[in-house]
């Protein structure tokens, strides 16, 4: 990793932005209806998708910084739940179908959460980066920038899953040009 790390912290925080911004967008004014409403069994839903893309970004910078994440300090697992490990990663569909919680938390975990990811990107620093990490699921040990990748990412896919979701529920009148 290069010494230098402000344009790659720059590059992550504007992606991580953009992301976040999507996806406020596409859940503005939304029921809580709508936000569970799946097109199929198998499919997840919007509140769903906030959820699990916020949950990973809180996890992924609070590995690499070693701190507690948000979804514990902030008491919203036991406002949302399901406990205080869950990510969302390896669902079932009959998990993502039973959660369910006032969509108006959910939205406010993730500003939360996104508040928390921005402050853990612009210290990270190369040491940091560099660092290896234990990750859940079975992934093993990776250092801190293959840590991160996966948070920059599944941000993006999961903004322009839940924007195509919202398209789906109420046409594309939804995003403002």
């Amino acid at each position: 990793m290069p010494q230098d790390i402000s344009a790659m912290k720059e590059l992550m925080l504007g992606l991580l932005d953009g992301s976040y911004r999507s996806m406020h967008q596409a859940v503005n004014g939304l029921s809580d209806q709508q936000a569970y409403w799946q097109p199929m069994p198998q499919s997840n839903s919007i509140g769903w998708l906030v959820w699990h893309m916020m949950r990973r970004r809180d996890y992924y910078s609070a590995v690499c910084h070693g701190e507690p994440h948000v979804w514990v300090t902030g008491g919203w697992h036991e406002r949302i739940g399901p406990d205080e490990v869950a990510t969302g990663f390896a669902d079932t569909p009959e998990q993502v179908y039973a959660f369910r919680p006032p969509f108006e938390a959910v939205v406010g975990y993730a500003d939360a959460c996104q508040l928390a990811a921005v402050d853990r990107v612009a210290r990270l620093t190369s040491e940091l980066l560099d660092g290896e990490y234990l990750l859940d699921a079975g992934r093993g040990v990776q250092s801190g920038w293959r840590t991160l990748r996966p948070m920059v990412n599944d941000g993006i896919n999961h903004a322009g899953q839940i924007g195509y979701l919202r398209g789906m529920l109420t046409g594309f009148g939804w995003q403002a040009f």
